[in-house]
C-alpha cells in the first residue's frame, strides 16, 4: 500500500468531520422543517464548515495546483 503522506490521525479527523457535517445537516433540517430559522442557520452553517474541514486536504491541493498554474509563468 502506497502512502501518501497523511497519517491515520490526519484521515480520523477529516472523517470525524464528515460524519459531523452529515449530522448537523440532518438536524438543520428537521429545523427548518420545524420553521426554527434561529437554530437552523446556525446549524446550516456548522453543518458546510464541516464539510469543508472534511475535505481540508483536496481543497489544499486543488488550490496549489491552481496556483502553481495561475501566476507561475
Amino acid at each position: 500500500m502506497r502512502r501518501n503522506g497523511r497519517s491515520i490521525g490526519e484521515l480520523i479527523s477529516s472523517v470525524t468531520f464528515f460524519v459531523g457535517a452529515i449530522w448537523l445537516g440532518l438536524e438543520a433540517n428537521s429545523f427548518f422543517q420545524q420553521k426554527d430559522l434561529l437554530r437552523a442557520i446556525p446549524v446550516s452553517i456548522g453543518a458546510v464548515l464541516s464539510f469543508l474541514a472534511s475535505m481540508r486536504f483536496i481543497l489544499q491541493n486543488l488550490i496549489e495546483k491552481i496556483g502553481e498554474s495561475k501566476w507561475r509563468k
